[in-house]
């Protein structure tokens, strides 16, 4: 079978999971390897660097001592690591022949889409919070993060209505 037949032969609910997850997966890799969560002045702090409007004005900041920082950093990995391993998942739901519809895999992908999404969310909240007393801006990659968390919980929920029928063709 072909990739387009696979596809075309998925549940409406499980394609719509699939494009939710793609557009949060995408959100997910910008928000974790972009240096804008934070600006001020002329400083972008992101979760592994912070850059300077210069030539050469960035630093890696993984492993600070800063505790909050940490935090974030630790559950923004959970979070990416878990929405990659469910978006694989997803597509063996989808396209792997001895895969197809299996509920079991559904049901791993529903589950590591929520807790990408508890992840992210912890992530977010954290970082928000530890320099929202700063007056810095929170800037594009802090709201990607938000979205991967927001469009993960959809993705999850979707999934466990999609992928506990098996719904796709046949096994």
């Amino acid at each position: 079978m072909s990739l387009r037949e696979n596809f075309s032969e998925a549940g409406g609910i499980v394609k719509l999971a699939f494009v939710v997850v793609i557009t949060s997966l995408c959100c997910s890799w910008l928000a974790f390897t972009t240096t804008s969560w934070l600006v001020v002045k002329q400083t972008h702090y992101g979760l592994w660097r912070v850059c300077a409007e210069t030539v050469s004005g960035c630093s890696h900041i993984d492993g600070t001592a800063n505790v909050e920082y940490g935090v974030t950093q630790a559950f923004a990995i959970i979070g990416f690591m878990c929405q990659n391993l469910a978006f694989f998942l997803i597509v063996r739901f989808i396209f792997k022949e001895n895969c197809r519809g299996n509920t079991d895999i559904g049901m791993g992908s529903a589950a590591l889409l929520i807790v990408s999404a508890i992840g992210w969310l912890i992530a977010v909240a954290v970082f928000g919070d530890e320099f929202d007393a700063t007056g810095a801006k929170l800037h594009y990659s802090y709201g990607l993060a938000v979205v991967a968390s927001g469009l993960g919980l959809i993705g999850g929920v979707l999934m466990i209505i999609g992928g506990s029928n098996g719904s796709v063709g046949s096994k």
